[in-house]
């Protein structure tokens, strides 16, 4: 796997382990007794299930990530994680109504900026000698 699709995958992995565990969590009370009762576990299995798939998710986005750190440097990889922020904070926006303010919207800009200069190769410049 080429070391940028494993940044992706692990990014969207992220992000989606943090969305259905959000969506799984909200539905569930706080741990309590109630969780050992079978019943309980049983009328909120779907709850439970989103929790789970979203640990699955966080197991796979670590494969991807030790996939991108074994060719590429922890100091251009590492800030590119920081791009799941962003992706969580637009999609609990459309999916759970959360509101986003001017200064979530300029720090998510100012996060895609930074990762961008972090990345960014210049073109390699051709010197002409005249």
């Amino acid at each position: 796997m080429k070391p940028w699709l494993a940044i992706a995958a692990s990014v969207i992995l992220v992000t989606t382990a943090q969305l259905m565990m959000k969506s799984g969590m909200s539905s569930l009370p706080l741990i309590s007794s109630d969780w050992l009762d079978m019943a309980f576990i049983r009328s909120h299995a779907m709850d439970f299930g989103k929790v789970l798939f979203g640990l699955c998710c966080y197991a796979l986005s670590l494969g991807c990530w030790m996939l991108a750190l074994a060719t590429l440097p922890l100091s251009v990889a590492y800030p590119c994680l920081s791009i799941s922020y962003v992706l969580v904070t637009l999609m609990a926006n459309l999916l759970f109504h959360e509101p986003l303010s001017i200064p979530v919207m300029a720090g998510s800009v100012l996060i895609v900026l930074g990762v961008s200069l972090i990345t960014y190769k210049p073109p390699k410049q051709i010197n002409i000698k005249i």
